[in-house]
């Protein structure tokens, strides 16, 4: 896990004095105030990401396993998606040589065989897929001399077009449990 010293390293980016606020709900969050509603930050994604690109390296250089380093720094309550609150603010720093940077740290981990099983329980998902994209994916697995299922995991992990994804529903008015709706 985190330590308070990698996230207050974080939060630092976060210097809220001088911003235009549209909502007066302020709510605090570990000891810190965080202004809730949209703000117009001068706060770069350049500088968050920075500042975040130190915190997973520190992490990463601690050796956790993939699983940890992915729940903690890319996941839901993860360090990214805690300076990068909102679809266009994650959407811009995925775009960034630091997200890139974090991606290459989480592939170094899953490269490495672990004997130690992560602490996190796994699910599973079964998927209906035509016969032809099945025989896709395993000759991509065998090209790339791995398994289908890491490569399922890593083509999961990928950043995807929103306009690549088929919308077969209206909106979510809340997000499903586990899920920011962000």
């Amino acid at each position: 896990m985190l330590s308070e010293t990698a996230i207050d390293r974080v939060a630092e980016c976060f210097d809220f004095s001088g911003f235009s606020v549209k909502s007066d709900s302020v709510v605090v969050n570990r000891g810190r105030s965080v202004i809730d509603g949209e703000i117009l930050m001068s706060i770069s994604v350049k500088k968050k990401g920075k500042a975040v690109l130190g915190v997973a390296a520190d992490f990463f250089n601690s050796g956790p396993d993939w699983v940890t380093f992915f729940r903690e720094v890319l996941g839901i309550n993860g360090v990214v998606r805690t300076a990068f609150p909102t679809p266009k603010a994650l959407a811009a720093f995925e775009a960034t040589e630091e997200y890139a940077e974090i991606q290459q740290m989480l592939t170094q981990l899953r490269e490495k065989a672990t004997v130690v099983r992560p602490r996190e329980t796994t699910r599973v998902i079964t998927i209906r897929l035509p016969k032809s994209l099945h025989e896709s994916l395993l000759a991509e697995a065998y090209s790339y001399r791995t398994s289908m299922n890491k490569l399922c995991i890593s083509k999961l992990m990928q950043i995807i077009d929103e306009g690549l994804v088929p919308n077969e529903r209206p909106a979510l008015t809340s997000a499903p449990d586990g899920a920011t709706g962000q």
